[in-house]
Formats: structure tokens, sequence, C-alpha cells
């Protein structure tokens, strides 16, 4: 899993491994250590109470958690779409945009 973060979005880029492990596990989490004590976590949860719709989001201390609903999970994994995406108000003039997506693998030929 990967993340990209530029002004106001955040992208979130799972691997079919991380969907899988998403589907099955509830939850995926990746950490980046800067040292014996500090190190930055983030997560895509499985959490009924989120829809399609609204993609929810938690920024605490060294750590960003996205959640997204069991249902969309399961569908993701299976069918064609590519991802889910939210504008969400975050108190300012301009709104947070998030994004969960597959990382396509290019085929090699």
């Amino acid at each position: 899993m990967k993340i990209t973060i530029e002004n106001n979005s955040i992208k979130f880029r799972l691997t079919d491994k991380d969907i899988s492990k998403l589907v099955k596990k509830g939850k995926v989490t990746q950490e980046c250590n800067f040292g014996p004590s500090s190190s930055f976590k983030y997560t895509v949860k499985a959490n009924k109470k989120a829809n399609s719709k609204n993609l929810y989001i938690d920024l605490s201390p060294n750590h960003i958690k996205i959640e997204i609903n069991p249902k969309d999970v399961k569908s993701w994994k299976k069918g064609d779409l590519i991802g889910y995406d939210a504008e969400m108000d975050n108190g300012t003039k301009s709104s947070l945009y998030v994004l969960l997506e597959k990382d396509l693998k290019k085929k090699k030929k």
C-alpha cells in the first residue's frame, strides 16, 4: 500500500494483495519508521458505519486511518471498479479530497 499526499488531497493505492488482506482481516496497515522511537502509520479499515458516499478519515498523532464499508471492499475486490473517492469538509475554505484506488500492475509482454 502506498500513500500520496499533495495539498488538500490524499491517495491510498492498494495492491490486489492489500485488498485481499482487507477483505480477510478487516484492515491493512503500513508503517514508516523514522528512527527507533518515531514512526508514521497509515491504515485502511473495513467498518460497517462507513459507506461509499462518505469515506471516513481520521488523523491522530503519527497515524492516518481511512474507513470503507466491508460490502464495498468485497465488491471492489471482485469487480472492475478502480476505487472510491470523496470530498470531505475539513472546516477550511477548501475541502479534503480522499481517494482509495487499486494499484493496476502493467502486464509484461
